[in-house]
């Protein structure tokens, strides 16, 4: 008997779908794309006609309230996110959207709270599915770095300061867009939560006299007492990668947090003696493979990451803030999580 495939839209096509997830979203065979909507309708019949999707609209509520949709891939601004997963869960539609889940935890909240145990709602942590991570991941489950001793994690790009990335209210700021990466390959590569923070940074006034972080360094304590820290900016030169340092030896690795597949990542093993060993690994399409794993949830799989985690990266986030302003250390709960 043949499978009837996934009939799959996204939401807020644009650039970043266009470039990212478009090409490997084809390439997925039990997809079947059926419709997209861009704020420009020419924009968004335009993209349907390359793409050979049958259903184009600037209209939200058209795509999401189309009758065949199975699935709802959304790429809106961040400021839209809980109010479209949330009319996505009214249709019991599949959900994967881009990270951050909401700009603030509240509305993360919310969206728990709306969640059934059946409903898929699955949050583009995209650098989980990144070979160098996953290998680093490898390394540790191993114990070949016996105990954690620290994690130092680094992520920067020098960018004009305009445009939505620089205004509060639609989600813009360094925190929402490189923290919520840095913070949940921390969470995920040492399997603990954070306990405490506190950040130093440089915020800047958008047009509305609104706070926006253009720089920040972050000293948290994760759970079992595990320092972490990290580093992220939109005003210096291009530098992304990590250093776990353990009991055993130190991991080492350049060109990691980024969406690029290519040989520029390195992941380097230094053992005790100084003796450095660089590891394979074996560059990927990371939104391909967060779109299958997307498909094998809407067909059955166990998750890999629930909406939870992206909850917790924004509450994390929320005391990221917090500290910015007190110039204090601020602690986190991770037990008022539904």
């Amino acid at each position: 008997m043949k499978q009837e495939k996934i009939k799959i839209g996204i939401l807020g096509c644009g650039r970043f779908a266009m470039r990212r997830l478009l090409p490997e979203l084809t390439k997925i065979p039990s997809f079947s794309l059926l419709g997209i909507h861009n704020r420009t309708f020419e924009k968004a019949q335009s993209i349907a006609n390359k793409h050979e999707a049958p259903f184009y609209t600037d209209s939200e509520r058209g795509l999401i309230k189309h009758p065949e949709l199975d699935a709802l891939v959304i790429t809106s601004p961040n400021y839209q996110h809980k109010s479209h997963i949330l009319q996505g869960l009214k249709r019991n539609l599949a959900i994967f959207t881009e990270n951050p889940l909401t700009p603030t935890y509240a509305d993360s909240l919310q969206i728990l709270e709306q969640l059934n145990p059946s409903d898929i709602l699955l949050v583009g942590h995209c650098y989980r599915f990144k070979s160098v991570v996953q290998k680093a991941k490898e390394v540790i489950r191993a114990g070949h770095l016996g105990n954690l001793v620290s994690l130092d994690l680094h992520s920067h790009m020098s960018i004009p300061q305009s445009g939505w990335r620089f205004q509060k209210k639609f989600g813009g700021g360094v925190a929402l867009e490189l923290g919520v990466h840095v913070i949940d390959t921390i969470r995920y590569l040492s399997g603990l939560e954070f306990k405490s923070i506190e950040a130093l940074g440089h915020v800047i006034k958008d047009a509305d006299n609104e706070d926006v972080e253009l720089s920040i360094y972050a000293l948290a304590q994760l759970e079992n007492n595990l320092p972490a820290s990290f580093s992220i900016s939109f005003n210096a030169p291009y530098s992304t990668g990590f250093i776990l340092r353990g009991t055993k030896g130190t991991l080492k690795s350049t060109y990691t947090l980024r969406g690029d597949d290519d040989d520029k990542e390195t992941l380097t093993f230094h053992d005790l003696s100084g003796n450095k060993k660089k590891l394979l690994i074996s560059p990927q399409n990371i939104y391909f493979q967060e779109l299958k794993h997307f498909a094998g949830l809407i067909q059955g799989s166990s998750p890999l990451l629930t909406a939870e985690n992206g909850a917790r990266n924004i509450d994390v986030i929320k005391a990221v803030k917090a500290s910015l302003k007190s110039k204090k250390q601020e602690e986190l709960n991770s037990s008022i999580l539904i």
